[in-house]
C-alpha cells in the first residue's frame, strides 16, 4: 500500500493503516474492502521569489516567430540535424550512466 506524502504522520494515515475492528467489519457487511473518504485539500502556502528569480522570469521571453518556424521545419522534415553533434551528446549522456 502506498501512502500519500501529505498524510504521513497524520491521524488519517494511521486510521487507514489500521485493520478494522470486528464491530466495523460487521457494520460493513463483513466486506474486506473499506471505503475511504477523499482527503481534505491541503492548506495553501505562500512563496516569495527572490529578486534574481524575478529578473530571470522577466528575461525568459521567446521569439514566437522563430518557434513557429522551427516547428514547421520539424513537421516538414526539413530541420537540419548535425549527426556528429548528436552522437557526441549521446556519448556524453552514456558517460553519466
Amino acid at each position: 500500500m502506498v501512502d500519500e506524502i501529505s498524510s504521513v504522520g497524520s491521524k488519517r494515515a494511521q486510521q487507514i493503516n489500521q485493520a478494522p475492528t470486528p464491530n466495523e467489519s460487521a457494520r460493513e457487511g463483513n466486506s474486506a474492502v473499506r471505503a475511504e473518504t477523499a482527503p481534505a485539500p491541503s492548506p495553501s502556502v505562500e512563496v516569495e521569489l527572490s529578486e534574481s528569480i524575478k529578473r530571470s522570469e522577466e528575461r525568459a521571453q521567446f521569439d514566437e516567430a522563430r518557434v513557429k518556424e522551427l516547428k514547421s521545419q520539424i513537421e516538414q522534415g526539413t530541420y537540419p540535424i548535425d549527426t556528429q553533434k548528436l552522437a557526441e551528446k549521446f556519448s556524453d549522456l552514456e558517460q553519466l550512466l
